[in-house]
């Protein structure tokens, strides 16, 4: 258990991230400063999720070992 400690830090820290990220830019669209189409917000979002978080563990993980 000790030895996933680190672990437990690293994916509590990028769920913090995420989102944050995500609710500051959805209260920026609640308060209409986005003139952009809200699905291309959207699928911007999830795409950056999707590419970002994954090789941000792999790193940390090569990192760690």
């Amino acid at each position: 258990m000790i030895a996933f400690k680190w672990w437990e830090h690293v994916t509590e820290f990028l769920a913090v991230f995420y989102t944050n990220a995500c609710a500051g830019i959805l209260m920026d669209w609640v308060k209409d400063k986005f003139r952009q189409d809200k699905k291309v917000i959207l699928d911007d979002m999830l795409l950056i999720c999707k590419v970002s978080m994954p090789q941000v563990m792999l790193a940390r993980v090569e990192k760690h070992t």
